[in-house]
C-alpha cells in the first residue's frame, strides 16, 4: 500500500513531467510555426543583397581596373539591389540623388557654402514625401532615402570644411551614394570611407568571419524580435512586463537591421584596418540592454548615425548652447526617421532625458568626487578620488542603470513593430496614458533634484 507521502511524490513527479512535456511541445510548436518559416523567408530575401555585395568586392577590389569602372559597378549593383527590393519606388529615390548632385554642382560653381542649402533641400524632400507618397510606399523607401540624405549632406559639409577637396565627379558620386553595401540597410559611411575600400584591400579569413558573425547575430535578433519575445512574455502578463516586452521587440528589430548593415558593408570591403582586423560595429546591444546611462544608449544604438549627427548637427549648432544643440540633434534625427509622432516623441523625450542625466551625474561626480558620470570613467581615473569599483559608487551607478532600463521600457513600448504606419494619435500613446506618464514625471523629478544640488 502507498502512504500519503508516496502519493505526493508521484503527484509532484507527474506534474513536473507534464510541465516539461508542455514546454517541449511549446518549443517544438514555436520552431515549426515561427522559427523555421521566419529563417527560410528572411534568408531567401537577403540572398540577393549578400550576393551583390560579394560580387561588388570581387569585381572592384580583386583586380586592378580603372577607378571609373569600379564606380560604375558600384552604381549598377546598387541600383539593381534597390530595384529588386523596392521596385518602382526607386524612381523617387533617384530624383533625390540627381537633384542633390545638380544643387551641389551649382553651389560648387558659385563657390558658396554647400552644407546649409543641401541640408534644407534634402530634408524638404523627405518632408514632402510624407504627404505626396502613399503611407505604405513611403515606409518602404524611407530608409534608403534617409541614407541618401545622410550621404549628400556629409559631402556638402565636408566640401565646406575641406575634408573633401573637390566635388566628386558623377561616377564617384553615384558609386558612393548608391553603393550596394550601404544603400539598403546602411550603415552611413563617409565619402572618404568609400574611397578607402579600393586602396590596398585586405583579404583574409577575418573578413569572412566578421561578415558571417554579423549575419548570424542579425538573424538571431530577428528571431528574438519575431518569435521569442512574445513566447517569453505572453499577452496575459502584467502591464509593465508587457511594456518591457514591446520595447524589447523594438530594440531587437533595430539590432537585426544594424547587424545586417554590418554584414553587407563588411562584405563590400568596409571596415578593414591596417593591422588586418575588421572593425565595423553599428550597434552594441551590451551597452543598451544593461546601460551605464541613457547617454551610452544613444551612442551605441547606431554608432554611425550618432557620428553623423555629432559631426554635422551637434557641432554646427553647439555655438547656440548645449540644450539647443541636443534638441537640434534629436529634431534632425526625428526628421530623418520620418514624421512618425510616436518615434518623434521617443527621440525628443530621450534628448531631454539624456541632457538631464548628463548634468545631474556630472554635478554628483563633482560633489562626491566619484566616478558616477554619464560616460564611464577609465579604470584608473585621475579626475576622481572614489573609483567606480568602490561599493557605494557602484551602487549609485547601478541605480542609474536601473533607471535607464525603466525609461527604455517606457519609451520603446509605444512602437508597434507589427505595423508600417502608426495608430491614431491618442491610441499611439495609450500605454503612456495607462502609466500616467510616469517616466516623464521621473525625469521631471530628476531635473528638480539637479536644481537642488546645483
Amino acid at each position: 500500500m502507498y502512504e500519503d507521502e508516496d502519493y505526493e511524490e508521484l503527484d509532484a513527479s507527474y506534474s513536473q513531467e507534464m510541465v516539461e512535456e508542455e514546454m517541449t511541445v511549446d518549443i517544438l510548436s514555436l520552431a515549426e510555426h515561427c522559427l523555421v518559416p521566419t529563417l527560410r523567408s528572411v534568408s531567401t530575401h537577403l540572398l540577393h543583397l549578400l550576393a551583390c555585395c560579394l560580387v561588388f568586392r570581387l569585381t572592384t577590389q580583386l583586380a586592378d581596373i580603372p577607378m571609373a569602372v569600379r564606380h560604375m559597378i558600384s552604381t549598377g549593383l546598387g541600383l539593381y539591389a534597390l530595384i529588386y527590393y523596392f521596385k518602382g519606388l526607386v524612381t523617387d529615390l533617384l530624383i533625390l540623388v540627381i537633384l542633390a548632385y545638380v544643387v551641389l554642382s551649382i553651389l560648387n560653381a558659385l563657390e558658396v557654402n554647400h552644407g546649409p542649402i543641401v541640408t534644407l533641400l534634402s530634408f524638404g524632400y523627405l518632408v514632402a514625401n510624407e504627404f505626396l507618397l502613399e503611407p505604405e510606399s513611403w515606409q518602404k523607401i524611407r530608409g534608403p532615402e534617409m541614407l541618401v540624405v545622410m550621404k549628400v549632406v556629409s559631402i556638402a559639409f565636408d566640401l565646406d570644411s575641406g575634408a573633401v577637396k573637390r566635388l566628386p565627379n558623377i561616377w564617384e558620386y553615384g558609386g558612393y551614394v548608391l553603393c550596394v553595401g550601404t544603400s539598403v540597410f546602411g550603415a552611413w559611411c563617409s565619402f572618404q570611407d568609400y574611397q578607402n575600400i579600393f586602396h590596398n584591400p585586405i583579404w583574409n579569413i577575418k573578413w569572412v568571419t566578421k561578415a558571417g558573425q554579423s549575419l548570424l547575430l542579425g538573424l538571431l535578433c530577428f528571431m528574438l524580435s519575431v518569435c521569442f519575445v512574445e513566447w517569453f512574455i505572453p499577452p496575459e502578463s502584467t502591464l509593465w512586463w508587457r511594456m518591457y516586452g514591446a520595447a524589447l521587440q523594438f530594440r531587437t528589430s533595430n539590432y537585426f537591421v544594424s547587424y545586417l548593415s554590418e554584414a553587407t558593408a563588411v562584405l563590400s570591403g568596409y571596415g578593414a584596418q591596417p593591422n588586418g582586423e575588421w572593425e565595423l560595429n553599428v550597434s552594441e546591444p551590451q551597452y543598451i540592454e544593461l546601460p551605464h546611462s541613457l547617454v551610452q544608449v544613444v551612442i551605441h544604438w547606431n554608432k554611425y548615425m550618432h557620428k553623423w549627427l555629432k559631426l554635422y548637427v551637434f557641432r554646427t549648432s553647439s555655438k547656440y548652447g548645449g540644450l539647443v544643440a541636443v534638441l537640434a540633434t534629436y529634431t534632425v534625427s526625428s526628421l530623418l526617421h520620418g514624421l512618425n509622432y510616436p518615434l518623434a516623441a521617443i527621440l525628443m523625450s530621450l534628448g531631454v532625458y539624456t541632457y538631464i542625466e548628463y548634468n545631474v551625474r556630472y554635478k554628483l561626480s563633482v560633489l562626491l568626487d566619484a566616478c558616477v558620470t554619464a560616460r564611464p570613467c577609465p579604470t584608473r581615473c585621475l579626475r576622481h578620488t572614489h573609483a567606480s569599483s568602490l561599493l557605494p559608487v557602484a551602487l549609485i551607478n547601478w541605480l542609474w542603470s536601473a533607471i535607464g532600463v525603466f525609461h527604455l521600457a517606457y519609451l520603446g513600448c509605444i512602437v508597434d513593430t507589427s505595423s508600417s504606419t502608426p495608430p491614431p494619435f491618442p491610441q499611439a500613446f495609450q500605454k503612456w496614458i495607462d502609466t500616467n506618464y510616469i517616466s516623464h514625471w521621473v525625469a521631471f523629478l530628476t531635473y528638480f533634484f539637479y536644481f537642488c544640488i546645483k
